[in-house]
């Protein structure tokens, strides 16, 4: 053997280490640029109102199958499952759509305000990138967060189709996890203000599932 030989093992660990550390280089250009696009774009105000609005949609849409299913006798896991995850299936995708051209509409409006004040071509710059991942990533929060929310008040269902509880235990754990949810939403939205008016907040918003359960209440008994 010469002098210049190299332990295969050696040589494993250096390319391992070599991956590793290339892996490493290119997650951290990856957090670099979107945080610079967060900057840019001022994108994480924009993220967190969609979430928690497009949130409330889905809870409420949930919030009112669950009601009034239950109102009209429909005491069987598998058909408030069906008609709940369409539902907000459904209500994702149309969020996805509307807040993908309602927010391209808006960024590239805001970009051509931006060529027009510094009088050059933005197109391909990190300005550009930045707004359309802004675009893309609105678009995704608006979708999944109404899905989000709602599929955890669906959970119960489907545990009880599996014969883990009884469907009226599934109805109790089902409201109250969407009690619990809309209290946190409504907490959220007062981040900005103290404990004691986070938590007026929180209850203003149950106030308001309350009056949605009750429609859906009055019209199930109306409709039954």
């Amino acid at each position: 053997m010469g002098s210049h030989w190299i332990p295969p093992r050696l040589l494993e660990v250096f390319f391992y280490y070599f991956k590793v550390s290339f892996a490493l280089g290119c997650l951290m250009s990856v957090l670099k640029s979107l945080r610079q696009y967060f900057r840019i774009t001022k994108a994480s105000t924009i993220f967190r109102r969609y979430f928690v609005l497009n949130g409330f949609d889905g809870l409420f849409t949930m919030l009112g199958i669950i009601v009034g299913s239950y109102v009209s006798g429909v005491h069987h896991p598998g058909v408030i499952l069906g008609a709940g995850v369409s539902g907000i299936v459904a209500l994702g995708f149309s969020g996805s759509a509307s807040a993908y051209i309602t927010e391209k509409s808006e960024q590239e409006r805001s970009l051509m305000e931006l060529e027009g004040k510094m009088l050059i071509d933005l197109d391909n710059t990190i300005h550009d990138r930045a707004r359309s991942f802004s675009t893309l990533f609105t678009s995704f929060v608006n979708g999944f967060s109404p899905v989000a929310t709602a599929l955890l008040m669906a959970v119960p269902f489907l545990l009880a189709s599996k014969e883990f509880f009884s469907i009226d235990t599934a109805f109790k754990i089902s409201m109250l996890t969407g009690c619990l949810e809309i209290f946190a939403f409504g907490y959220v939205l007062g981040e900005k203000f103290s404990t004691a008016k986070k938590i007026q907040y929180g209850v203003g918003m149950l106030l308001v599932a309350s009056l949605t359960a009750l429609t859906s209440f009055v019209i199930g008994q109306l409709t039954g």
